[in-house]
C-alpha cells in the first residue's frame, strides 16, 4: 500500500527504538545555531510530506509490538547488505554503527568506509568487537554506549553504556561545525511503527508521529526475520521460531533529517515543549484531541481546531503528523495568551 512518510531530531528519538543492527554515515561534526548555545544535533530539508510506495506494513504486524533485538549472524547477508549501502553513499564515510552485536556486518562496513564507530550497548558483545578492533589496525572503534538513549531527560551524572552526546563526541573527536554542513545518513531496521499513521492506528505512536516530521525516509531493501538471529537472556544467538508468521520481514530503510526542520514557531529552544505535547497527547490515545488540549494549552480549543481544519470529536489516533506540528506552531505563534503552555510556565517554576 501506499504509506505517507516523512519523520523528529534523533537525538529525541531514537531512544524508543529498537531492530536489526543500525548505522548512521556521516561527515563528523555537532552542531550549532546562530545566537544559541553549542549543542549536539544532527542536520534536520524543508518539511513537506511525501508518499513512498512501501510494502504492506499493516498486513505484517505481528502480535507482539516488542520484537526482540534482532542480528546479522549470515556472513552472505552481511555481504549483501554491503552492497545495498554502497550504492547510498558516497567513498569513504565515516559509519557509526549502532547496536553492531556480534560484529558480522561491521567486518563488511570497514570496507566500505574510512573508519567505523561501534556503538554497544550489551556487555556481551564487547570482547568480541575489542578482539576484532585489534584485527582491524585503526579503522575501528568500540564504544560501550547505547546511543538510542543519550541524553537522559533525567539529566546529572550518568555512567556507559548511557551517555551525554558532547561526552561521546568529545571522547571520538568529533569537533563543532555549523548546522547545515553536518550531512548524516541513518539507515536503521524496523519501520512498522516508523511510518504508521491513522490509517494503520494500532501502531501510531508519539514516536511515528516525531520521526515522520522529521526525516525523509526511504525504503532501500526487505528482509525476512529468519534471517536474524535473536539475542538470549543468557548472551547466545539463536534462530527466531516463528513458524506463524513465515512472511515478517525486516524493511531497512534511510532517514534523511531535514535541515529547515525548525520554524520560527518551532525552534531548539521549544521543541521540548512539542515533543511533551505528542507524548501527553499518545498517553490516553484513544480520546478526542479536545480532550487532551485544555490540559495542554490555555488557548481556544474550538478556535484552534479550525485553524487546522480538524474536527471537534477527532480522536488523537485520527491526527496526521503534520497536523500535529501545525496545532503546535498556531498555538505557539498566538498573540491572545501571555502563556500559550501550560507545560513551558510549570518548567518555569520549577526552574525557579
Amino acid at each position: 500500500m501506499w504509506v505517507a512518510v516523512g519523520a523528529l531530531s534523533p537525538r529525541l528519538t531514537l531512544s524508543a527504538w529498537t531492530g536489526a543492527s543500525r548505522f548512521c554515515l556521516l561527515r563528523c561534526g555537532k552542531t550549532k545555531r546562530k545566537d544559541l548555545p553549542l549543542r549536539n544535533c544532527l542536520g534536520v530539508s524543508d518539511f513537506r510530506q511525501s508518499l513512498w510506495s512501501g510494502v504492506g506494513f499493516e498486513d505484517q504486524i505481528g502480535k507482539n509490538r516488542f520484537d526482540p533485538r534482532r542480528y546479522i549472524t549470515c556472513p552472505e547477508l552481511a555481504k549483501n547488505m554491503a552492497r545495498v549501502i554502497e550504492k547510498h553513499i558516497k567513498p569513504s564515510p565515516v559509519v557509526l554503527e549502532c547496536s553492531p552485536g556480534p560484529g558480522i556486518l561491521t567486518q563488511e562496513l570497514v570496507g566500505l568506509s574510512s573508519k567505523v564507530i561501534a556503538l554497544e550497548s550489551d556487555n556481551t558483545f564487547i570482547p568480541q568487537l575489542k578482539s576484532l578492533q585489534k584485527k582491524l589496525d585503526g579503522q575501528l572503534q568500540v564504544v560501550y554506549c547505547d546511543f538510542f538513549k543519550l541524553d537522559p531527560a533525567s539529566g546529572g551524572t550518568v555512567r556507559p553504556p548511557i551517555m551525554y552526546t558532547d561526552t561521546l563526541f568529545e571522547n571520538l573527536g568529533i569537533r563543532p561545525t555549523s548546522w547545515t554542513a553536518v550531512k548524516i545518513k541513518i539507515l536503521q531496521g524496523r519501520v512498522v511503527i516508523l511510518v504508521a499513521n491513522p490509517k494503520s492506528p494500532r501502531m501510531y505512536q508519539s514516536s511515528s508521529v516525531l520521526w515522520q516530521i522529521a526525516c525523509d525516509i526511504k525504503l532501500l531493501h526487505t528482509e525476512s526475520c529468519s534471517s536474524f538471529d535473536i539475542s538470549k537472556p543468557n548472551g547466545k544467538l539463536k534462530k527466531p521460531k516463528e513458524p506463524h508468521q513465515p512472511l515478517q520481514r525486516l524493511c531497512f530503510v534511510q532517514l534523511t533529517p531535514r535541515k529547515n526542520l525548525f520554524t520560527e514557531n518551532l525552534t531548539p529552544i521549544n521543541y521540548d515543549i512539542f515533543f511533551h505535547m505528542i507524548k501527553q497527547c499518545f498517553v490516553r490515545r484513544s480520546d478526542k484531541l479536545t480532550d487532551h488540549l485544555p490540559s495542554l494549552s490555555p488557548v481556544d480549543v474550538v478556535d484552534i481546531l479550525k485553524h487546522i481544519h480538524t474536527l471537534n470529536q477527532s480522536k488523537i489516533t485520527d491526527i496526521y503528523p503534520e497536523e500535529f506540528k501545525r496545532l503546535f506552531e498556531i498555538i505557539d505563534s498566538s498573540k491572545e495568551y501571555t502563556h500559550r503552555w501550560l507545560y513551558d510556565e510549570y518548567m518555569e517554576e520549577v526552574i525557579l
